[in-house]
């Protein structure tokens, strides 16, 4: 850890359906995946995945979360195994973007068995300066790689493309 995080490039979220992040260096343990005002053009959740040499693994992630809304913890959205295809960010609706950060967590380096975490902010009308709050989002999920990750994934679950924001990865060994 003397070397401290390496941090990418930041990219648009703009056209695409999905960003990959990938020739992450052999012995990452600690991946950040950050969010500015992230956006899809339609209601498709945002799916984070992992890979390996193999490539990006879309199935056997065990997923739970939600987004809560309104005045304190008044109505909830959740997402669960049954989005077993990655790490689901809930996206209710379109111009609606996301801020926040996925932390991924090596948990047992034999097995290249990963943890993943996401904790961030639902807003409306991403287009305004600032855009207003709607909902806050807690998801966790985990997932067992058949070799060492070297690669992570940004995808929306259907047909629609990102619209808004952008996002950069910070990692370490």
């Amino acid at each position: 850890a003397s070397a401290g995080f390496t941090m990418s490039s930041v990219t648009a979220t703009t056209s695409a359906n999905y960003i990959d992040f990938t020739s992450l260096p052999a012995g990452t343990k600690v991946i950040y995946l950050n969010f500015n005002v992230v956006s899809a053009s339609g209601t498709d959740n945002l799916l984070i995945q992992i890979g390996d040499s193999g490539g990006i693994e879309t199935s056997g992630y065990v997923n739970y979360g939600g987004q809560f809304v309104g005045a304190g913890i008044s109505g909830q959205n959740f997402l669960d195994s049954a989005s077993a295809s990655g790490l689901a960010i809930y996206q209710p609706s379109a111009n609606q973007g996301h801020n926040g950060t996925v932390s991924l967590r090596l948990i047992d380096g034999s097995n290249n068995i990963w943890t993943m975490n996401y904790i961030g902010l639902n807003v409306n009308n991403v287009d305004d300066d600032p855009p207003s709050l709607q909902g806050f989002n807690l998801v966790s999920a985990n997932k067992t790689l058949s070799a060492e990750l070297d690669r992570v994934r940004m995808k929306l679950s259907g047909s629609n493309t990102f619209d808004a924001g952008s996002c950069s990865i910070l990692y370490m060994g």
